[in-house]
């Protein structure tokens, strides 16, 4: 008696014939269509020229930790004439969609800036690719303070980052 049977022959390399064909269809769709998010991670310290008034003493900066399309991160306000005194802080999240990104959150201390508590915050912009400048990670954006005050255009070029090389285990 035979151990191998035709109709189990035809089956079973039937089978592993479509698994190995999905296999290289799903490859191929991932290799063309599927992009890692551009990186854009780290530290902004924003300049504008149109600030609500309250803020316009503070130093700005944006920070900005990444997980895929998802961002995180805050924006730190603090006082430019006064570096003791503690900064607010605004946490942020949103998404990244290619090298556009929004970020959103709600201004809830009232100290500085009491027409501007409760206002939710939006950032909008993209990350800039410039020629040469490979390792620079610019992004050009718009703060909007609720419906209460202007757009603030801004561009940040992210601070370097300190890498500690004597890594001591």
């Amino acid at each position: 008696m035979s151990h191998f049977n035709t109709k189990s022959l035809i089956f079973y390399g039937t089978m592993i014939g479509s698994v190995l064909i999905f296999f290289k269809v799903v490859s191929a769709y991932g290799e063309t269509q599927l992009k890692a998010p551009t990186k854009m991670g780290g530290t902004y310290p924003i300049v504008a020229k149109t600030l609500p008034q309250c803020l316009s003493s503070d130093q700005v900066q944006l920070t900005i930790n990444q997980s895929g399309i998802y961002l995180f991160g805050q924006l730190t306000l603090s006082s430019a004439n006064s570096p003791e005194a503690k900064a607010t802080i605004i946490p942020l999240d949103g998404l990244m969609h290619k090298n556009h990104f929004s970020l959103s959150g709600h201004f809830k201390i009232a100290q500085n800036c009491p027409e501007l508590a409760g206002q939710k915050l939006v950032i909008e912009g993209e990350k800039l690719i410039k020629e040469g400048q490979k390792k620079a990670q610019v992004i050009a954006g718009s703060l909007a303070w609720g419906n209460s005050s202007p757009v603030s255009n801004f561009v940040a070029t992210a601070n370097p980052v300190k890498t500690d090389n004597n890594h001591h285990h």
